[in-house]
């Protein structure tokens, strides 16, 4: 089911009240008279400062933009913003989309502002979404033999005990044998479930030791909403070294080390799956059809409207 929304749900902070109005007015002129390099210092010290732009809470009109200060210029910059969501079986997407002209008249149909080509002069302002996660549980609808469950030793072992006598029941792998794939899947949740709680304090602890103070972690953390951020990367790499550090301690029992590395490889297949990304408008110089804005991948850029 696909809809565009008239809405947004969220709203581009305005310009703080309280800045170094000196410093601000530098880097306004820079972005007027600088050459590239010049500009995009210029974007981050009023990105630093807290300069954003505006945008309203209806999407699909038109919109004036002025550039402020020095910036300013008889002619506005003209705008038009879509949001989509679509949603399916297999998960669910949003997307937010920002198109510019010199002139109203030369913006496209909102119909077709989600569809312009990559060269087009518009900038993606919000993506989020992601893929169904139901293969990422024990036992879940992903294939086992998939998952590499079998690396560790107190999995390998159960699967050992029960191929006892069968044949081609064991391989290198995951066992072929239905009946003992369920009943050592079974045995894993089992233990999960025995100790999540005391897995899911010291998967937190781990992390917390493993990430920098800045990044925070536990009930209401969603480190991955914008999949391509700094922060998606520390954590993903951090939940690697818990799962491998939890691996290197596991013996030939099921206990709460088993359902520690369960959770940090859970964790990490959760994560894969999210897609997000967000992108905010820093400031406009509609005199040269210039647009400054900051991604998620903490990356600032120039958008130029012909």
């Amino acid at each position: 089911m696909m809809t565009v929304l008239g809405g947004l749900l969220w709203v581009l902070a305005a310009t703080p009240v309280a800045k170094p109005q000196g410093e601000m007015d530098a880097a306004l002129k820079a972005v007027k008279t600088g050459d590239a390099k010049t500009r995009k210092d210029a974007y981050a010290t009023l990105w630093k400062r807290g300069m954003r732009v505006s945008i309203p809470r209806v999407a699909s009109e038109p919109f004036a933009l002025q550039g402020p200060g020095v910036l300013s210029c008889p002619s506005p910059l003209w705008a038009r913003l879509t949001r989509r969501v679509d949603d399916g079986n297999g998960g669910s997407t949003e997307r937010a989309v920002v198109a510019f002209a010199r002139d109203r008249d030369l913006l496209p149909p909102a119909e077709e502002v989600l569809d312009l080509s990559p060269d087009a002069p518009a900038i993606l302002l919000r993506e989020s979404g992601w893929e169904s996660t139901r293969g990422c549980d024990v036992g879940g609808f992903a294939d086992p033999s998939d998952k590499g469950f079998e690396r560790h030793p107190a999995v390998r072992k159960a699967l050992q005990a029960c191929c006892a006598g069968k044949q081609d029941c064991l391989g290198k792998g995951w066992t072929q044998d239905r009946d003992c794939s369920n009943q050592t899947l079974d045995a894993m949740n089992q233990a999960r479930e025995q100790h999540r709680a005391s897995a899911a304090n010291t998967l937190t602890t781990r992390l917390r030791q493993c990430l920098p103070a800045k990044d925070k972690v536990g009930p209401g953390q969603d480190p991955c909403a914008l999949s391509d951020s700094p922060r998606c990367g520390r954590y993903q790499e951090c939940l690697r070294k818990v799962s491998d550090d939890s691996l290197a301690r596991g013996t030939g029992t099921l206990d709460a080390e088993l359902a520690l590395w369960l959770e940090a490889d859970i964790g990490a297949c959760v994560a894969r799956s999210r897609q997000g990304s967000a992108c905010t408008l820093i400031v406009v110089d509609p005199c040269q059809g210039r647009v400054g804005y900051r991604c998620s991948d903490e990356v600032i850029r120039e958008l130029q409207v012909p």
